[in-house]
């Protein structure tokens, strides 16, 4: 048996810790002394306490770790590992793209561009767009996981060839990143039998074509709402995006294209 403080050396955590471990019923003590709550662990829970910290180094969650002490099958583990694997390399590749962009402003301001923005440098234009038969899904979630609601979108087409590039429709009035009503479309043709369809209404868009990475569009969008107030128009529908040029085009996020549109119509 080992007490608590020769149990913490060897899983190189805090007897607090463990303390934890014992109240969310992750590891709990093979023994505690009730006349002075001594908490004595067995060499057994050795292998335990070493997986568990394994698994934290990993990523894994303490909710996580808990399910994965239960089971013994190789199977279920590999599965666990792999997902863990996937997304430490979407975090991977995030990061990449960060340093990347952070690289950009440095040699930007080495020759003297403090880059700051001008929104009247965007070419903001009024534009007619017909009704649109889309194959979508909606759901309300956060921004981080629109990737995933993409490849599910792509999986419900069944064969059928899009006809323009993919788009992002933002039903909420106000933004936010953790919670939004998200609608991820790809237009296909109005025969599509086989598919369930809606159709986005047409009308009057203002619409700019924004190049860069994904995360600094709002300053396109400042140049829309200006654009739309200094000419007489009030947004009429939910915005949408269109990835002219993306990730599957083109490596350098400086070279994204992406047409922001806003319905539009005239102030009474």
């Amino acid at each position: 048996m080992y007490t608590i403080s020769y149990f913490s050396r060897i899983g190189m955590v805090s007897a607090k810790t463990l303390r934890y471990y014992d109240e969310i019923e992750l590891l709990k003590p093979t023994y505690v002394d009730g006349s002075n709550q001594y908490r004595y662990y067995s060499a057994e829970q050795v292998m335990d306490l070493l997986r568990i910290t394994e698994l934290k180094e990993y990523g894994f969650s303490l909710e996580e770790i808990k399910l994965l002490l239960k089971t013994r099958d190789p199977l279920q583990l590999q599965t666990a590992f792999e997902g863990k694997l996937k997304e430490l390399s979407s975090n991977l590749d995030q990061i990449t793209r960060i340093k990347s962009r952070i690289e950009t402003k440095i040699n930007k301001l080495k020759e003297g561009d403090l880059d700051m923005v001008d929104l009247s440098t965007f070419n903001v234009f009024l534009k007619e767009i017909t009704p649109l038969s889309v194959v979508s899904i909606r759901k309300r979630t956060a921004i981080a996981n629109i990737n995933s609601l993409i490849d599910e979108l792509f999986s419900s087409l069944k064969g059928a060839q899009p006809i323009r590039p993919l788009m992002c429709v933002y039903h909420d009035q106000d933004f936010n990143p953790d919670d939004i009503d998200l609608e991820v479309c790809i237009p296909v043709k109005s025969d599509s039998s086989s598919l369930s369809l809606r159709v986005i209404p047409g009308g009057t868009h203002a619409c700019v074509i924004f190049q860069g990475p994904y995360p600094e569009m709002g300053t396109a969008y400042a140049a829309l709402m200006d654009w739309i107030g200094n000419n007489g128009y009030i947004p009429s529908n939910a915005p949408f995006e269109k990835y002219l040029t993306g990730p599957n085009d083109v490596k350098d996020e400086q070279k994204y294209l992406t047409e922001i549109c806003i319905p539009v119509k005239l102030m009474v």
